[in-house]
């Protein structure tokens, strides 16, 4: 799992939200009773708020706060095991959601992941529920659908045509009900990935979330991985994010140019924001402040996944087409 920051949001029935609540916090874990929306009172509690769409008695929906790395997934961990002790349980009505940070992306980086996951959906839905796949449910729907476009060559032109977010959410993915949600980009500066059926299973959540993760980086490195047989796709799929640690630039103006560049922005102030974030003070107005910064991006990149864990990863979403082949949720 890469530094990329997320959130995630668990469906099930069958525990009662104020029993949820209390079970989470006598495990460690702050949670709150709390309403949909955005809370930022309670953005460091997981929330457990009521959903309508869920079928099944005493149906919830679990918010995280804003997670990461190694802690994040040490809470994924403890979460879903104080969701099985209390007989959680979920069915074809209940998602996965994971938002991934997108705050400093820019508009061709965020048009590069929806191009990516369109050219790609048919192959991410061999490893998801029959529930979950085509145009099979109308709270993830299909992008090419959901776009109302009448075929994908049209929705790619289309997209390839517009320069802001705001205007891909209204004329390109105007509904959140859709295997990748873009609306999520201007209320919670994300992009939510509702794709995965519901589960209370830590390893097949902290999969899903590295997925999304190293699947965000490939859009934004320029891995499509559209061509070739279904087999071929899927290899592609998981060659995104392992990439050499670069070469330090010499001059001031080089340096600005690749901060810039492997932070996906535009100017200083993106790239301040970007270091306060991070606990880092800095004088941008000298190169000293420049290569703190460069050496900070260094050690993001070298963090990314490693090939080795996107093997796992790919060969963890291999045993589950053979799965789910013939097992359909």
């Amino acid at each position: 799992m890469n530094d990329r920051k997320f959130g995630i949001e668990i469906e099930g029935y069958n525990i009662s939200r104020e029993d949820l609540a209390k079970a989470l916090n006598r495990g460690g874990i702050p949670a709150t009773v709390g309403m949909r929306g955005r809370c930022d009172a309670t953005a460091h509690k997981w929330r457990v708020v009521r959903d309508s769409s869920i079928a099944g008695v005493n149906p919830f929906e679990l918010v995280s706060p804003i997670l990461s790395g190694d802690d994040g997934i040490r809470q994924i961990q403890k979460v879903c095991e104080i969701l099985n002790s209390l007989g959680a349980k979920v069915n074809s009505s209940c998602g996965l959601h994971v938002h991934i940070d997108a705050r400093n992306m820019s508009v061709d980086s965020v048009k590069a992941v929806v191009r990516r996951y369109m050219l790609n959906e048919d192959i991410i839905d061999k490893f998801m529920p029959k529930t979950r796949r085509k145009d099979n449910n109308r709270f993830c729907r299909s992008i090419l659908s959901a776009c109302y476009y009448s075929s994908q060559a049209v929705a790619l032109n289309e997209l390839g045509w517009m320069s802001t977010i705001q205007e891909m959410t209204q004329r390109f993915l105007g509904n959140r009900y859709v295997k990748l949600n873009i609306m999520s980009y201007l209320v919670h500066g994300s992009i939510e990935f509702r794709h995965h059926g519901g589960t209370t299973d830590a390893k097949k959540i902290v999969n899903w979330v590295s997925f999304c993760q190293q699947f965000v980086d490939g859009a934004i490195a320029g891995n499509i991985g559209d061509t070739g047989t279904p087999a071929e796709r899927f290899e592609k799929l998981f060659h995104a994010a392992v990439s050499p640690s670069p070469t330090r630039p010499t001059s001031l103006k080089e340096l600005k140019g690749k901060v810039m560049q492997l932070l996906d922005v535009t100017t200083a102030t993106q790239v301040k924001k970007w270091a306060l974030q991070r606990g880092l003070t800095v004088d941008l107005r000298g190169k000293a402040g420049w290569e703190t910064i460069w050496q900070a991006v260094s050690q993001q990149d070298s963090s990314s996944a490693t090939t080795t864990e996107l093997n796992n990863i790919k060969a963890f979403y291999r045993n589950r087409m053979a799965e789910l082949s013939t097992n359909y949720f």
